[in-house]
């Protein structure tokens, strides 16, 4: 009974010498925070996501992580919370287990996003998402706020962050209400073979834009094919001129978010090997009978090609014809047997510009 007893001592001592033995030994992390931990508590560390963390094993001669690395130090980027474990083996033959969690912030985020935003709208409210800890640029530190967009962009920062956590996620959006675009210089005076260039001021990154082009007949989109490039953006090319360029008008369409705008007219002028432009007016012209039975009569007094075009009271084009200059200063029938009774719109259109005069259909 004495033996087992003196037994039962010497093993509690074996242990005791054991546990200071491995006291040596330990993990340590190194992010941007650059904490040693405690090897004999539960530790964890946090970072942010897409961060990486080196956890590095000390005292040991071996090392065996669960990972499945044997080096002192790993390097590891975990997407979501995870958890490592370190047998850390010491001279004395003694093993130390260590577990090491990492736990990742979500990724901030705003909405509506994007670099930068134009809107007609005259407030905007921005939600940030990711965490449960919001602080931001404006001082503010709920998930959402509400501002006033103005001419100037302005930019606004969010922190995101979770409760407890040492680090947070961060993201911006620039806002800016459209402002009225403007053609500078507006008209353009270029020698035959050359190029011209229509640019929109001030610029607006963020905005949208549709160059449309006017040869007479009526506005259409322009393209990025053959003279036309940058139809897309706030400046727009013509290359290579011709006389059939002369008198073209040219506008922009500006779009933001929930709205447009509308540039001025600019006007491209080709002059030819002397230096002198080669001009399409639109002079007035007499229409008669007014009320019309069966046809209307057009007197012209203009030169260059151009059209002529009716409009219904809604809007709706009853009639169009192209005229080259050949069927200038003389004049023109129109049958009105196949329009209805109302009121209407004649419109002699020319590259220059356009003269209506308001006529009425009575049968």
């Amino acid at each position: 009974m004495k033996a087992t007893f003196l037994f039962i001592l010497c093993l509690v001592a074996v242990l005791s010498s054991a546990q200071v033995n491995c006291g040596s030994v330990y993990v340590s992390t190194q992010s941007n925070r650059n904490v040693f931990l405690d090897p004999y508590s539960n530790t964890s560390d946090t970072i942010c996501s897409g961060e990486s963390d080196t956890l590095t094993a000390h005292g040991g001669t071996s090392y065996l992580w669960s990972t499945s690395a044997t080096t002192a130090a790993i390097i590891v980027s975990p997407s979501q919370t995870a958890t490592y474990t370190v047998t850390i083996t010491d001279g004395n033959s003694c093993n130390v287990n260590q577990t090491l969690t990492v736990m990742n912030t979500p990724t901030a985020s705003i909405s509506p996003s994007g670099d930068t935003i134009v809107t007609c709208q005259s407030t905007v409210t921005l939600t940030a998402s990711g965490g449960n800890v919001y602080l931001w640029s404006t001082g503010a530190n709920t998930s959402s706020i509400t501002v006033t967009p103005t001419q100037q962009p302005t930019t606004y920062q969010v922190n995101v962050g979770v409760a407890f956590a040492t680090c947070a996620g961060t993201t911006k959006v620039t806002l800016a209400s459209l402002q009225q675009a403007y053609i500078s210089p507006s008209n353009q005076n270029i020698n035959t073979g050359g190029n011209a260039q229509f640019a929109l001021s001030p610029p607006q990154p963020g905005a949208s834009y549709q160059w449309q082009t006017n040869s007479g007949l009526g506005w259409q989109t322009v393209s990025n094919a053959g003279q036309y490039s940058g139809a897309t953006n706030d400046t727009m090319t013509v290359s290579n001129v011709t006389t059939l360029n002369n008198n073209q008008l040219f506008r922009c369409i500006v779009s933001g978010d929930s709205c447009a705008d509308t540039s001025n007219v600019g006007t491209l002028i080709v002059l030819n090997s002397t230096g002198i432009a080669n001009i399409v007016m639109v002079n007035d012209f007499t229409v008669y009978p007014n009320p019309a039975i069966e046809q209307l009569t057009v007197n012209l007094n203009s030169y260059g090609n151009m059209a002529i075009k009716m409009f219904d009271e809604f809007g709706r084009e009853v009639y169009t014809q192209a005229l080259d200059a050949a069927q200038q200063n003389q004049s023109l029938h129109i049958s009105t047997n196949n329009v209805a009774n109302g009121i209407y719109v004649l419109q002699v259109v020319g590259q220059a510009g356009a003269i209506s005069k308001r006529i009425v259909v009575q049968k």
